[in-house]
């Protein structure tokens, strides 16, 4: 009976040593909690302004939106300003410039590894036609064309054509596949948004 309980008392006495660091687990833990406790802050405050939640689809004709435009209005510092408060009132935090020919607002984030990990966000308004694209997915909306274009894994896009000629291009990237880009689905918000226009 005592070599039971020596045994048993032996076997539950000290553990053996982990072959993990147990503060760098916790700490990506802890990095994964906040980046997701960000994320869904982000879907609340994308809820609260009124954004597009769901994506009705409808059925359109293939006329719908131009195939040929008018020369391009002239782009402005001005538009650039008040496309960066178009964003600013969805809670998207971008400061749009005016780049000649389309303005373009870009946002990095980056998060602390070992090496560092990049993400990135562009969002694009430009003035041109649309054009179908191989493997993309095509949705109708009652307002713009929503068109997601095929990923790499690293890389996501999606485009909105507006039957105004406008069209906006939302891209994510990210610099490794440990930590994908940003959702389709939040690059569909961002190519939703109301008066994001050229």
């Amino acid at each position: 009976m005592t070599d039971i309980r020596t045994l048993l008392t032996s076997a539950l006495d000290d553990e053996p040593p982990l072959g993990i660091d147990k503060a760098r687990v916790i700490g990506r833990g802890r990095k994964r909690l906040h980046l997701r406790a960000w994320m869904g802050a982000a879907a609340v405050a994308l809820v609260l302004a009124g954004g597009p939640v769901a994506y009705h689809a409808v059925d359109r004709p293939a006329s719908w939106l131009p195939t040929a435009l008018p020369p391009a209005p002239p782009t402005s510092d001005q538009h650039a300003a008040e496309l960066t408060k178009v964003l600013d009132a969805a809670n998207r935090p971008f400061t749009v410039v005016n780049k000649g020919d389309h303005y373009a607002g870009e946002r990095t984030m980056v998060m602390e590894s070992n090496p560092p990990i990049t993400i990135t966000l562009i969002v694009e308004v430009r003035w041109e036609v649309y054009r179908p694209c191989d493997d993309c997915e095509v949705i109708d909306l009652p307002d713009r064309r929503l068109v997601v274009h095929p990923s790499d894994g690293l890389r996501r896009e999606v485009s909105a054509f507006l039957p105004d000629g406008t069209h906006i291009r939302v891209i994510s990237t990210s610099d490794t596949p440990r930590v994908p880009p940003e959702r389709v689905e939040t690059l569909k918000t961002y190519a939703s948004l109301p008066g994001l226009t050229f």
